[in-house]
Order: C-alpha cells, then sequence, then structure tokens
C-alpha cells in the first residue's frame, strides 16, 4: 500500500488508518493514531524506508520486542548501575547533566548498532 493509498477517516481529533492485510495476515485491523503518531508513520513512508503502513507498524513492533527482550536479559545490570549511581548521588558525586545525555546517546547508539 503507498502513502496515497491510506485510506483516512476523521473522528474527533484522531485520524483513523485503515490496515489492510499484508500476504501474511489473515485479517484486518482498524487502529486510532494521535495526529502526532500519523505523521510519524507518513514521515516514514515518504523517507522510502518503509512501502507499506503495514511495514511501519511491523518494524515499530520489532524494535519494541527487542527493547523488551535487551531490558530482560540486562535488568540485573541495569539495576545494578542504577543503585551505584544513587549512593554516589547521596554522596556527592553524579554528573553533569549534558554528561548524562551524552553517554546515554552513546550507548543507545551501541545498543542500535547490536540490533542491526
Amino acid at each position: 500500500m503507498e502513502n496515497n493509498e491510506v485510506e483516512k477517516q476523521k473522528k474527533g481529533q484522531h485520524e483513523m488508518m485503515e490496515l489492510t492485510p499484508a500476504q501474511s495476515c489473515r485479517f484486518s485491523m482498524t487502529i486510532q493514531l494521535t495526529a502526532e503518531d500519523e505523521k510519524r508513520v507518513e514521515e516514514r513512508l515518504r523517507s522510502g524506508a518503509f512501502h507499506s503502513v503495514e511495514e511501519v507498524i511491523h518494524h515499530a513492533l520489532q524494535m519494541q520486542e527487542a527493547e523488551e527482550s535487551w531490558l530482560a536479559l540486562h535488568k540485573r545490570e541495569v539495576g545494578e548501575k542504577l543503585e551505584r549511581a544513587m549512593e554516589e548521588f547521596d554522596q556527592g558525586g553524579g554528573i553533569p547533566g549534558s554528561e548524562a545525555r551524552r553517554r546515554l546517546k552513546e550507548m543507545k547508539a551501541s545498543r542500535l548498532a547490536e540490533g542491526k
């Protein structure tokens, strides 16, 4: 389904998108998207990275599952790091917010690279 084939219906302040079944699906589903989420889907389609709403949704679900799996595998490690950080913070330690954001961006980039 191309972007111009996406059927839309106005309902309140939300947009409706009709998802037609992909070849591997046996049913169709109607979902409600906020205007912001619809814009995100349309941006993904315009980028050329995805050819259908189904692909966008499928990819988003795969990424969510990957993130949940990673968190489940690393839950203990993350908890321990947070506990150490809180102890350091309580003792007057810590790092500036800009440094914390930089480190988090690096960690996210590394994790995304591993997931590919």
